[in-house]
């Protein structure tokens, strides 16, 4: 998937207006959409304003697909960098899970519109600068941390690193049970090793509750915590490669 990307190749995900994709699965100029565009660029030059630009086209009877000329339409074209010219290319699907980017390795001035490895953009290497990104890999709930492509132990700390997080956010504790919950029973002996670990590295701290042990988080440690989450398996941090050999 990743070399694809690499060579502006699809990757299933559907082209943006304008392109469309061939038979060696490359993105090539749609000629029969492709003018709808220019004629939106032209106009916009010639002062025309979005509102004005949906009304003449909608007019017109001119759509996108299915769907009538939106607002998000007009936007996504007018500030796509790829139709002016100053994208080397479009990338569906770029997975950099687990890669290891070194000086020669760069990836700038493309779109690209999915990037799994990492869950923001404060978690890209120096390597991919200068782009246009869409979307990042999202870990915002337990199922979808489940469906990143992590070691079972790295799964087990990304999905308490989310909960101390937020508990950093809210300034409180949260219950042993609380804090493991949505993580698999069989997981016991990894789920301790890592909930040790965070209180040895004064992630968190722990003290005891009127229903058992109470976790709460070390403000000092939110830019480190932040850090690993955003940048996932491209992290050097001592924590992560911890975890990541269990």
């Amino acid at each position: 998937m990743t070399e694809n990307a690499l060579k502006a190749k699809s990757n299933g995900v559907h082209p943006p207006f304008g392109y469309y994709v061939d038979d060696t699965d490359h993105y090539q100029i749609d000629e029969t959409t492709a003018p709808l565009v220019k004629e939106i660029y032209a106009l916009f030059l010639d002062g025309k304003k979005p509102k004005e630009l949906i009304s003449l086209l909608s007019e017109r009877g001119i759509t996108h697909g299915k769907y009538p000329i939106s607002y998000n339409f007009l936007y996504r074209i007018l500030t796509n960098r790829k139709y002016i010219g100053e994208s080397n290319s479009i990338i569906a699907e770029l997975d950099i899970t687990n890669c290891q980017f070194g000086h020669e390795c760069i990836i700038k001035d493309c779109i690209i519109e999915k990037i799994i490895g990492v869950s923001n953009s404060s978690g890209l290497p120096n390597g991919i600068r200068d782009n246009e990104i869409d979307t990042f890999q999202s870990i915002n709930t337990n199922a979808k941390v489940r469906a990143a492509n992590l070691k079972p132990a790295q799964e087990i700390l990304i999905t308490i690193l989310r909960k101390v997080v937020n508990n950093i956010k809210k300034g409180n504790g949260r219950k042993e049970e609380a804090l493991l919950r949505g993580l698999a029973e069989k997981d016991k002996k990894l789920r301790d090793k890592i909930l040790n670990k965070l209180l040895t590295e004064d992630i968190l701290s722990k003290h005891q509750g009127d229903e058992g042990y109470i976790y709460s988080p070390n403000r000092k440690e939110s830019n480190r915590v932040k850090k690993l989450l955003d940048e996932l398996t491209l992290s050097d941090d001592p924590l992560w490669t911890y975890v990541s050999n269990l």
